[in-house]
């Protein structure tokens, strides 16, 4: 959206003029509603692709919405409109109108809540844009590339508490984002974090479209098809992103951690991150919403909780209120009559204790006739009924207090795609049965699925890599390799591509890294014990 040269060629990208582009696109140089120029396509989103135009009343740079959700709609050559698919005509009809209703409710907020302030909405071909304000900003993913790909706590602070107001005002107007990640943060020159890239629901839900999801950032429920979004998916993002900011590595995707959990703590990546912010990160990426931090603000209140942080809010008046408590009032008087009932109250208690304790003493005493009494079974003689072991996490189930105290249980494995790893898929004693106290019960523990695929850890810290190897029960080797055009301490490819299936009862991956002179311990079980040195590089 600068001035071409004489040539057709911009200075400042690689556009040509009369360069060829994609026909279900906008063609460079149309102008909407005899005002905004379209220029080229920057994101190809699901609800349609956004591109980078100019105002020409206001001579500012914009970025145009288009509405156009794939699978749904075509656009017809001869004019550029949009056009529903046959038998799509209502679903194209309902989501158009979410749309619309989006951009009049961003219209409205005006960017004073640091979103990317929407500043029009239009009708042309059949359909709606929306158009933003183009700040002249950097993504957070460029932002941490050019600061070394992880940032301090303090440093991190200064970016994630802002955000975290934006994203708690956006709650409370009744708007959820479902798609905050690094490339939808942006840093404008004082290093204000602006959020940008709200879409409707079906963009970030899995069920109408192919949505937009973030992988590392989406939250579990946003993968399922009847999953159910709240506030509590949001907060899953945010600490994903503070977990990136602090780590430089991207957190696992969540389908992989609800087949096997291999989220590190932040701490164990990152010594410098004090663990009250590990912990606060942990907990705002619980899997299951039931457990996971609900709202903004709680997340916010635990990363500040420690005095490390440096960043605890000060309350004069809740410290006074804690200080000066109200006078006490003085103790009702007791009347004379009151204080008779509660002696006599009281002789008949000793009474019945007395008898009690007598009664377990001599108890032949206190039978009438009948059958001799019975001493009572203790509990440790009793029969005890066996619970439903098949399902539970392993983990929960040998540190219950009641369990142990009941049964002897013993634990052997299998690979089971049926259940996810570390969860009980077969019990030697049925559920209901009846069984003397402290009896055996054999658990057979999943494994997860004998064949999986491997995961994308090329790029990471080897350390990183390593534990997610370790975690998913997969067997590896380090190699070191001489290449001086290699970062030390990352993986630099693995002998299995990510993606691609791997047999954990055979398979054995190999990690590359470079070698240093004084090779630093990895974590997880190598195969044969120790990396080897590779002579030469691959």
């Amino acid at each position: 959206m600068s001035p071409l040269n004489p040539d057709g060629s911009c200075s400042h990208c690689s556009y040509r003029s009369g360069a060829p582009h994609r026909l279900d696109f906008l063609a460079p140089g149309e102008v909407l509603c005899d005002r905004y120029l379209v220029g080229v396509v920057r994101a190809a989103c699901c609800d349609g692709p956004v591109y980078i135009g100019f105002d020409q009343q206001e001579n500012i740079r914009v970025w145009i919405k288009e509405y156009m959700p794939q699978g749904l709609c075509t656009r017809n050559q001869a004019d550029g409109s949009i056009e529903p698919k046959p038998g799509c005509e209502m679903p194209f009809k309902s989501l158009k109108s979410d749309f619309e209703d989006l951009c009049k409710g961003l219209q409205k907020m005006g960017g004073g809540e640091m979103l990317v302030p929407l500043i029009d909405l239009i009708s042309a071909h059949k359909t709606v844009y929306g158009v933003y304000r183009l700040l002249k900003t950097v993504t957070l993913t460029e932002y941490l590339r050019q600061n070394g790909g992880e940032l301090t706590w303090p440093d991190a602070k200064k970016i994630f508490m802002p955000l975290c107001r934006t994203v708690s005002d956006l709650h409370k107007k009744g708007y959820l984002h479902r798609g905050i990640c690094p490339d939808n943060i942006l840093l404008d020159d004082q290093g204000r974090p602006w959020l940008w890239g709200l879409a409707i629901a079906a963009a970030r839900m899995k069920g109408e479209l192919v949505p937009d999801l973030c992988p590392g950032y989406s939250a579990p429920e946003q993968y399922e098809e009847n999953g159910w979004p709240g506030t509590f998916t949001d907060v899953y993002a945010l600490a994903a992103v503070l977990y990136k900011m602090l780590t430089g590595t991207m957190p696992p995707e969540a389908p992989s951690r609800m087949a096997k959990d291999n989220l590190a703590p932040a701490s164990d990546l990152n010594a410098r991150v004090p663990e009250s912010v590990s912990d606060a990160i942990s907990a705002a990426m619980m899997l299951s919403p039931d457990f996971r931090m609900e709202t903004v603000e709680e997340l916010t209140a635990a990363l500040l909780e420690s005095e490390n942080t440096n960043t605890a809010v000060f309350d004069s008046e809740r410290i006074k209120e804690v200080a000066e408590p109200e006078p006490s009032k003085p103790a009702p008087r007791v009347g004379k009559k009151t204080m008779l009932g509660l002696m006599a109250a009281l002789v008949a208690i000793l009474v019945v204790a007395l008898i009690a304790v007598a009664r377990g003493m001599f108890p032949e005493l206190f039978h009438f006739g009948g059958e001799p009494s019975q001493p009572e079974v203790s509990s440790s003689q009793a029969d005890t009924t066996v619970p439903k072991f098949v399902g539970q996490y392993i983990e929960a189930v040998m540190t219950n207090a009641e369990y142990q105290s009941r049964f002897e249980l013993r634990t052997t494995s299998r690979y089971d795609s049926s259940y996810p790893a570390g969860v009980v898929v077969e019990q030697s004693t049925p559920e209901g049965a009846k069984m003397i106290h402290r009896g055996v019960i054999i658990l057979t523990v999943s494994e997860g699925p004998q064949v999986v695929d491997m995961p994308d850890i090329v790029g990471s810290k080897l350390s990183f890599a390593t534990k997610v190897l370790s975690q998913q029960g997969i067997r590896y080797q380090v190699l070191e390799v001489v290449d001086d055009s290699l970062e030390p301490g990352l993986v630099s490819k693995t002998s299995i591509l990510p993606g691609e299936p791997l047999d954990k009862s055979q398979d054995v991956v190999f990690l590359y890294t470079k070698k240093v002179e004084e090779a630093e311990d990895t974590e997880g079980t190598r195969v044969e014990g120790s990396s080897s040195a590779a002579s030469q590089s691959e």
